[in-house]
This record gives C-alpha cells, sequence and structure tokens, in this order.
C-alpha cells in the first residue's frame, strides 16, 4: 500500500490520545487527499460504475466472504480471472478482475483482528496499459493484482432501503470498544446518512475527543443537542463543549435548562458552581 499504510492505520488506533496519532491522522488526510487525485486521474481507465463506487464509497468495514481463482485450461496465453466477494451483512458485492497479470497473497501471523475486515483499498497505475489494486485487511494481510485497463468491475447494487443505521451504529459501536476509532467514525457515518440521531453524533463526539479533533467534536455534540436537547448528557456535554470554546453565557444556560428538569444531576451542578464563581 503506498497511501493507506498498515503502520498508519494502526497508529491511528493504538496511540490514540498521543500526540503521536494527531502526526498519524495527518498524515492520513494528507495520503487520502492525494490519492484520490491520482484515482481522479486514471478514472477513464476504470469502468465508470467501478469508479464511482471506489471513489465515492468503497468497501471500508465490509467482510470478505469468498474468493475465486479461475484458470482456463493450459495454453499459450492462460487467462486468470479473480472474483472476490464482500458482504455488508445485508447484500453481496462481486469485485472482478479480468485477464489478471499477477495475483499475490500476503498473510500475517499475529492476526489480532480478523483478517477478513476489509481496511483500505488502492487503485493504482502500474503503466500505460496496466493497473494495480490492493487491499489491506485488518491483520495486516493484503491482497495485490495487476489487470489491464477497464478489466475491474463491480457486480451486483447494494439496495439502500435494505440497510439498517442501526446495524452501523452498532458496528461502529464495537469498533469504539475495541479501539479502533477511525473505523468506529467510518460506520457511525454510514448510519447518519441512513438516520439522523443524537445517540450517533454523541458517539462521533467521543471519536473526535479520542484522536484530539476538538472541532470536530464540538460540532458533533451540537448536532446530537439540536436533535435532542431533552437528554442530560447530551446537554452535559455540550455545556462542556461551550466551556471549551469560551462561550460560558450559552453554557450556564444549557445547564439551567439540565437542572431545572433533574435537580441530581451532580456533574452538572459542580461545573455550572465552577463557572458562576470564575465570572
Amino acid at each position: 500500500m503506498k497511501y493507506f499504510t498498515n503502520e498508519m492505520w494502526r497508529g491511528i488506533n493504538h496511540c490514540f490520545g498521543h500526540e503521536k496519532a494527531n502526526e498519524y491522522s495527518a498524515m492520513w488526510e494528507k495520503n487520502s487527499r492525494k490519492y484520490y487525485k491520482l484515482l481522479e486521474s486514471i478514472s477513464d481507465r476504470i469502468d465508470e460504475k467501478t469508479y464511482k463506487y471506489f471513489s465515492q464509497s468503497g468497501f471500508h468495514d465490509f467482510r470478505l466472504k469468498k474468493l475465486e481463482l479461475i484458470h482456463n485450461e493450459y495454453g499459450e496465453n492462460p487467462v486468470l480471472q479473480v472474483k472476490i466477494f464482500v458482504t455488508d451483512w445485508h447484500n453481496t458485492l462481486e469485485i472482478f478482475f479480468e485477464n489478471v497479470k499477477k495475483f499475490e497473497v500476503k498473510s500475517v501471523e499475529n492476526d489480532d483482528w480478523n483478517r477478513d475486515d476489509w481496511g483500505y483499498d488502492e487503485i493504482l497505475p502500474v503503466d500505460d496499459e496496466t493497473l494495480s489494486f490492493e487491499v489491506l485487511f485488518a491483520s495486516g494481510a493484503s491482497f495485490f493484482i495487476t489487470f489491464p485497463n477497464k478489466s475491474l468491475k463491480i457486480i451486483g447494487e447494494i439496495i439502500e432501503e435494505k440497510k439498517d443505521s442501526l446495524v452501523y451504529y452498532e458496528i461502529g459501536d464495537d469498533h469504539f470498544n475495541k479501539g479502533h476509532i477511525r473505523e468506529a467514525i467510518g460506520s457511525f457515518k454510514k448510519s447518519l446518512e441512513l438516520e439522523k440521531h443524537f445517540k450517533t453524533y454523541e458517539k462521533l463526539y467521543y471519536c473526535h475527543c479520542e484522536l484530539g479533533e476538538t472541532e470536530e467534536a464540538n460540532r458533533c455534540i451540537e448536532q446530537a443537542y439540536i436533535l435532542k436537547n431533552n437528554s442530560d448528557r447530551t446537554a452535559y456535554l455540550y455545556a462542556n463543549s461551550l466551556i471549551s470554546k469560551g462561550d460560558i453565557l450559552r453554557a450556564k444556560e444549557v445547564l439551567r435548562k439540565l437542572l431545572s428538569r433533574n435537580t441530581s444531576y451532580k456533574k452538572a451542578k459542580i461545573v455550572l458552581d465552577s463557572i458562576e464563581q470564575q465570572t
């Protein structure tokens, strides 16, 4: 992998809360911009539907179901086809490669994550006539394939109506509990695409706090409060966010409203008393 390396991915997830994690995150964002700019430059060498899917959606958090290698009869010009079947728990898609020139599998011994959890993929130019495809799995294992232009296709459609926002929320929650913060963010965002819910924004707030991304964390907890301003915990978190931004008057307003309906919320009372003594 050239842009989405295993080192960066693990660095982000295993160093969250530390300065090093911010360095990895900044590098990841920089590489992401570079990669998608390059992908756009070779879009005419990829099937239109396939390019659109890889550039807009991708297969992050999908599960590998099956891999097929199809080799023709012996001859002067043997043809190898590769079929990769992946699922998002509701639908199965086939990623099809024709006239494959090279196929390599890199395995790992220290399989501390699920080997078949799809992480990130890259489509890169090899020469004017050939492209490469590489996918990095959560374990660090990978597939590497080279093939001619226009020989990669996605077969099948994901039916959005069959997706459940709760499924992605639960996947995100599982990632978060395991410390896989970037993966959790991806799943929570997919959940929000299907249904806006204050708890999902609240979870994103925690994720971005773990990564030290204060501005994005503040934006998420504000959205959570807009959707559910009578949630005590959301209100408390939002008030603390406002304090961090220096909006003390608004924080007092939110805390007083919270305590007017729940006088026993001690943490809110402590924060309110503290900022009132300082102003």
